[in-house]
């Protein structure tokens, strides 16, 4: 792959890390982007289109602090083209906010008053189905909640919660960083999450049986291979959840299916030279699904040890899965609790795929497209100091645009941040 090394004007900027080293790549074109401006006010743009990315759609302030380890978090678009997203109102008080912006993401606000009772977003994932939003949370002292949202094209009952922290598991570990749900094609629930109850850091998951409509009994991941932690999970059209994990001692990461029945398949390695971590943080970014050629995949990216960003195509209906280096340079990690890459992968859910990262050791964003493979890095936000993102693709009901939106954090180190939402026309 090239990199496209892009020329910067910086009039004033806010960081607080070192200056970029040199860069070996090969110049292939050229955009000039704004400056940075200070905290609170608006982070810089591109002045012109490049290679597949069009004009700037929407830029909007997001209110509120990110949750530590978190997956698929948003943004979310429903049937009427508004957004959600999920965070905490602030560090000092951790009780979670389902935001929404009516307008393309330029305006953000709270909706859903009152809040759920349980708090603490040390870990959450959301998998979204019609118009809801099913949503796993663990938090501090290692409870497990499962809450459902209804967003705004739900006609029964708009931007409510109906439910509210029902609780999954309790007590599970003082380790609670690790979260991830999946539903399945008749209304079960499935929900991953970290534990010390079955010896050393495992994930554990239970099902929420449509039939029964209760928690069914705790089984283990993956009791064979040492500590386990890191699960990353997606449902696929035919009601088979796919689940990636990585192992604390060996580098690795897994894979394998899970039905609605609770049944495993045989475990899989994806990769065994994944960058240095802990038992309760992953350098993995939420998996996607997509279908590529027709084939329905997922994919996940993760972060190596020479700290590129991987992926991973996985078929769906089995056989050999492919790796590919995604990114041009070093990525980043977050600065704060979490130290999970600064990275987020959204598809159009048919042959292509989105790329957004900070990279190291400027933290300044990064973008790049996968349409077969991965292709020429763009820088996007310079000097900004990014220590999270989350991205969607969508198609924007009043233009009719393909855009790549990313809810990124600038400058909070884990803690309090200024956090933005970006959106492109992408092609």
């Amino acid at each position: 792959m090239r990199s496209t090394r892009l020329t910067l004007t910086r009039q004033r900027g806010f960081r607080g890390l070192p200056a970029s080293l040199a860069a070996a790549a090969v110049t292939t074109s050229v955009v000039t982007l704004m400056t940075t401006a200070p905290i609170g006010a608006a982070p810089p743009v591109a002045q012109a289109p490049a290679a597949w990315i069009g004009r700037q759609t929407a830029s909007g302030r997001v209110t509120g602090t990110y949750a530590e380890s978190p997956s698929r978090v948003g943004p979310f678009a429903n049937a009427r083209g508004h957004l959600y997203f999920l965070n905490e109102v602030s560090e000092a008080n951790p009780e979670l906010q389902m935001l929404k912006s009516a307008d393309g993401g330029n305006t953000w606000r709270e909706v859903a008053a009152p809040r759920p009772s349980g708090r603490d977003l040390e870990a959450a994932d959301i998998q979204q189905i019609g118009s809801r939003l099913a949503i796993a949370h663990q938090r501090s002292g290692g409870n497990v909640y499962f809450h459902l949202f209804r967003t705004s094209s739900n006609t029964a009952a708009p931007d409510t919660w109906q439910m509210n922290s029902e609780v999954v598991a309790s007590s599970t570990t003082s380790s609670e960083q690790s979260t991830a749900i999946g539903v399945f094609p008749d209304n079960s629930v499935i929900q991953l999450f970290n534990t010390t109850k079955h010896g050393g850091y495992k994930i554990a998951f239970r099902i929420r049986s449509r039939a029964a409509w209760t928690w069914g009994s705790e089984k283990v991941l993956d009791a064979g291979v040492g500590d386990t932690y890191g699960a990353m999970g997606v449902m696929d059209s035919n009601g088979v959840y796919h689940v990636f994990y990585a192992s604390a001692g060996n580098d690795s990461i897994y894979y394998r299916t899970i039905t609605v029945a609770g049944a495993m398949s045989s475990v899989k390695v994806i990769t065994s030279r994944l960058s240095p971590s802990s038992s309760n943080t992953f350098p993995m970014a939420p998996a996607v699904r997509f279908a590529p050629g027709g084939r329905e995949s997922v994919m996940l990216a993760y972060m190596t040890s020479d700290y590129k960003i991987e992926t991973v195509v996985v078929p769906v209906a089995g056989g050999a899965f492919t790796t590919q280096i995604a990114s041009d340079r070093p990525a980043a990690s977050d600065a704060g609790t979490s130290r999970m890459p600064i990275m987020s992968i959204a598809t159009d859910g048919l042959e292509r795929a989105y790329l957004v990262y900070a990279d190291r050791p400027d933290y300044d964003l990064w973008v790049d497209r996968w349409a077969g493979s991965w292709g020429a890095d763009i820088e996007v936000n310079a000097n900004v100091t990014a220590h999270w993102v989350r991205s969607v693709t969508r198609t924007r009901p009043d233009s009719g645009e393909q855009v790549f939106g990313y809810v990124w954090d600038m400058g909070s180190g884990g803690h309090v941040g200024d956090s933005w939402y970006t959106e492109w026309a992408v092609a």
